[in-house]
């Protein structure tokens, strides 16, 4: 039978880093990454956890791998839980720290010193600086419409989320020739070696809530925001999605998602699309560079539709082969229905 020794001589990691893991310890400052391959390697070893009763909360806890499939479901749902509280007394915590910094700030004349730099500031260029120049008032924003936009179109009938403040203003609207991959790694691939171009749509579909979660696609975007040609001119679609940090083009949470049939899933090489920022669409208008009417181009969808070929989930067991079968769209907020 498989040791804790063996997972961490096996994974790299610390025997007691892989005893937390193993053990729920949310406390344990360690990447997503680093849990998984633990787990993992716990799986393929069949490692069997010993139960434990927490001494905080009386409770029965240990590694899900070696529960029946009730346990995993109870212990899984308590912990989510357990953080849920956990959080909102981290959260409670951290106000009143805000609150007792902020005194302390006055007291040591931070704000002074914050008003001297800008009177050197003002100095050094020739104009004013105001406090409100840097954090506006809710009466002066810098902006009226916020920070992201929703289109829809024949490509995203129930929405797809834009952060326009982060998009070029050249792509505001434009016409781009789609260039579908089914996953992420095929899409960098491409991107790395030279076979997209400006004016193209880079689609990465199937990693939606139901396709493989809805991971993160920031790699992707900065790819194409790091190569000078494609930064302002190749727009990146999906049906995954994106953190704050991304930037340029990038249009995520694309529903229903290519997994639930949606019309993501329908996009053809070469086929025509538009984005208009200002009009809140994104639509396929074309195909193979030649434009359709409305109507032509929802008989094409009709038509890719039937012949559509279904999705096949990776997942094929556990709480993820639950979830890829019951997640709602992303607009809707991808819970488990």
């Amino acid at each position: 039978m498989a040791t804790i020794k063996d997972i961490a001589e096996r994974t790299g990691f610390s025997a007691a880093t892989v005893s937390r893991v193993l053990n729920h310890d949310e406390t344990l400052n360690v990447q997503d990454e680093t849990r998984m391959k633990i787990f993992d390697t716990a799986r393929e070893l069949q490692y069997q956890a010993r139960e434990r009763k927490s001494r905080k909360r009386h409770l029965t806890v240990g590694v899900y791998y070696s529960y029946s499939r009730e346990e995993e479901l109870r212990d899984t749902y308590y912990l989510t839980v357990r953080l849920a509280v956990e959080k909102k007394l981290e959260a409670e915590n951290m106000e009143r720290c805000q609150i007792q910094n902020l005194e302390e700030l006055k007291k040591n004349g931070f704000y002074e010193h914050c008003d001297a730099l800008l009177a050197e500031k003002s100095k050094k260029i020739g104009r004013e600086i105001k406090r409100t120049d840097i954090i506006r008032s809710f009466d002066e924003p810098i902006g009226t419409n916020g920070s992201i936009a929703i289109l829809r179109g024949n490509l995203a009938p129930e929405g797809c989320v834009i952060k326009h403040t982060a998009c070029p203003k050249a792509m505001f609207k434009a016409t781009l020739t789609a260039r579908p991959f089914d996953c992420e790694e095929d899409a960098i691939d491409a991107i790395l070696h030279g076979r997209i171009h400006p004016g193209d749509a880079v689609f990465i579909r199937y990693e939606g809530p139901r396709g493989s979660g809805m991971p993160e696609m920031f790699y992707t975007g900065e790819a194409i925001c790091s190569d000078p040609t494609l930064a302002s001119s190749v727009a990146l679609i999906t049906d995954g999605r994106f953190s704050g940090a991304s930037r340029g083009p990038v249009i995520g949470h694309v529903s229903p998602e290519a997994a639930a049939g949606g019309p993501i899933a329908l996009v053809e090489e070469g086929d025509i699309i538009e984005l208009d920022v200002e009009a809140r669409r994104l639509e396929i208008t074309g195909v193979k560079g030649e434009h359709k009417t409305p109507e032509e181009m929802d008989a094409i969808l009709a038509e890719r539709k039937a012949n559509w070929k279904g999705f096949t989930s990776k997942y094929t067991h556990g709480l993820l082969k639950l979830y890829s079968q019951h997640a709602v769209s992303a607009m809707k907020g991808a819970y488990m229905e």
